[in-house]
């Protein structure tokens, strides 16, 4: 669950098991278990949160398995986990002000160097914002 000051709070379940599954599933495409009103951003940093947490909570610690379970590259979930990184405020407007952030797409942020302060993520979160806007 994720909560700022302001008050808005997003809650998503992801689940994530700890079984093989085929490698061909016939089934059909789950449905998408977000609503369309929210970023595809601010999903993706929600499943990062989710992703982590299961990791930490169980015996999943291969990101492989969990790209295998979420069909999705191993190198993806290292690209969406990596948006955990990011400075705490920048994750805030992210998760709270989706309105502010529905314009950027997640491959801009890889331009906000992670090793930085807080404050020059800051910076160029909020160049970034202006640029896209």
């Amino acid at each position: 669950m994720m909560e700022s000051a302001r008050g808005t709070m997003f809650e998503f379940d992801v689940e994530i098991e700890s079984v093989q599954r085929p490698e061909f599933d016939h089934d059909l495409p789950a449905a998408d278990p977000f609503p369309e009103s929210i970023p595809s951003l601010t999903k993706m940093l929600i499943l990062a949160h989710q992703i982590h947490r299961a990791v930490e909570s169980s015996s999943l610690t291969d990101y492989a398995e969990i790209a295998r379970q979420i069909s999705v590259s191993r190198a993806r979930v290292s690209q969406i986990i990596r948006l955990r990184m990011l400075a705490p405020e920048i994750q805030e407007v992210i998760l709270c002000e989706p309105d502010r952030v529905s314009h950027l797409r997640e491959r801009v942020l890889r331009a906000i160097p992670i090793d930085a302060s807080p404050a020059i993520q800051w910076n160029h979160f909020s160049d970034l914002l202006h640029a896209s806007a």
